[in-house]
């Protein structure tokens, strides 16, 4: 996987939550900066221990000098909120209507959470850290996905969001607050309540406003998510798709990384992170247990258990047709450096071998 590494410039962690994504981002950023190459790792909702280790804040969006790591390692936790602010900000036309639009109570309580806007913001830090041109590498952990097109649809449909006929149909449509919770997430729909507490002159208002400030910005928010498309598309950018063990998790991710080709994007590596230990067929006889039968149906049960996930890992195998791994289940949870460091030496370990690794 070095190679990996080598041939890249940026390389996007993609994959549903709870899969050790963002563990493996931290790993595979910590592997690249000892190899001499100043990376960047951006991470998405890392664990508190792991952030300390990193020696990131989880409060501010500063990037920071990650020490002790025997490379040049920067990291960086994406603050949607603030990203998405100082966008605005850069591309307004008006500086006081980009004011009022960040002043608006619609604003405040939505901004973050329009469908699609987290995703729009790391990667508008990621171009924003490409074109400064201050590190050789830059691994971005995204934010969870539960299928491929909620991660690479979501930067196209958040500007759709602002096309010219959308704000001026919303805008009509204004007394209809169902027309409001169709384009937010379910979890803001308490915080649309607020709204609702307003007479109906304040909410036309403030609906007004927000959309008036976003109008404002429309061909740029266009244009950004045009940028974005071309830079993921890019020979110098890889996809690495992390999942689980389990069949709902290598099925996704079949669908996942089918979905990423078909919208041109490079796909270079499957992590089967927390994989199944390696099991020995079941030639054991109730003997080699010391005649001990509970223990021996133990073996039996546990045995047909590991068959039934090895069919589905072959299934998975046969239909993957990018370079994959098998990453153990490790038997403690990866707190500081030395526990990143020894995931990407057992990946690597275990692709010296030649184990699980068949299309590398």
């Amino acid at each position: 996987m070095d190679k990996l590494i080598e041939q890249h410039k940026i390389l996007i962690c993609v994959g549903s939550g709870g899969v050790g994504k963002t563990t493996f981002s931290a790993s595979l950023a910590l592997r690249s900066a000892q190899k001499g190459y100043k990376t960047l790792v951006l991470t998405i909702d890392p664990s508190k221990r792991l952030a300390t280790s990193l020696g990131l804040s989880l409060d501010k969006p500063e990037v920071v000098e990650v020490p002790k790591t025997g490379g040049k390692l920067f990291a960086s936790t994406l603050h949607s909120e603030k990203i998405f602010e100082e966008f605005i900000k850069s591309v307004s036309k008006n500086p006081l209507k980009a004011q009022k639009l960040l002043n608006n109570r619609l604003y405040r309580l939505m901004a973050t959470s329009l469908s699609g806007s987290q995703e729009f913001t790391s990667m508008e830090m990621l171009m924003s850290i490409i074109a400064k041109r201050e590190f050789d590498k830059v691994i971005l952990d995204t934010p969870p996905a539960q299928h491929a097109k909620d991660f690479l649809q979501a930067p196209e449909n958040f500007s759709n969001l602002f096309q010219e006929s959308v704000i001026k149909w919303f805008i009509r449509s204004y007394d209809n607050m169902g027309l409001v919770k169709k384009i937010f997430k379910k979890s803001t729909h308490l915080a649309l309540k607020v709204l609702q507490r307003l007479t109906g002159s304040e909410f036309m208002e403030e609906l007004s406003d927000f959309f008036e400030g976003l109008s404002d910005i429309r061909e740029a928010l266009l244009e950004e998510s045009q940028k974005v498309m071309c830079l993921l598309r890019e020979p110098t950018t890889g996809f690495v798709l992390v999942t689980g063990f389990d069949a709902s998790k290598l099925w996704d991710a079949l669908s996942f990384s089918s979905q990423i080709k078909k919208q041109g994007f490079g796909l270079r590596y499957v992590i089967l992170n927390r994989a199944f230990p390696q099991w020995k067929n079941g030639e054991l006889k109730l003997e080699d247990f010391g005649g001990e039968k509970w223990l021996f149906d133990l073996y039996v049960r546990f045995d047909r258990f590991y068959q039934k996930r090895k069919e589905v890992y072959l299934d998975f195998v046969k239909k993957v047709d990018v370079p994959y791994i098998l990453v153990p289940e490790m038997n403690k949870d990866i707190y500081g450096l030395e526990d990143l460091k020894k995931i990407w030496d057992k990946v690597q370990t275990l692709i010296d071998k030649g184990e699980g690794a068949e299309n590398a």
